[in-house]
């Protein structure tokens, strides 16, 4: 992953692929430790970057791993 704090956006690859299908449940392990490590972090992150896919917000992570969003 690639953090551009000045942006505030997160690359990625594979941690995480926006789908226009709702969560799966369980959530996918590899989401939720990225989002684990963002906040372990503590990276201030607007917007996540998928290598595949398209730029989304972070509660769109949120979401997809089942967390309520702020």
């Amino acid at each position: 992953m690639v953090y551009l704090p000045k942006e505030k956006i997160l690359v990625v690859a594979d941690a995480f692929s926006p789908r226009p299908a709702p969560p799966s449940s369980p959530a996918n392990p590899f989401s939720v430790n990225l989002h684990e490590n963002i906040e372990r972090l503590n990276l201030d992150v607007e917007r996540i970057a998928p290598i595949h896919g398209t730029v989304v917000p972070m509660t769109d992570l949120k979401t997809a791993i089942g967390q309520a969003t702020d």
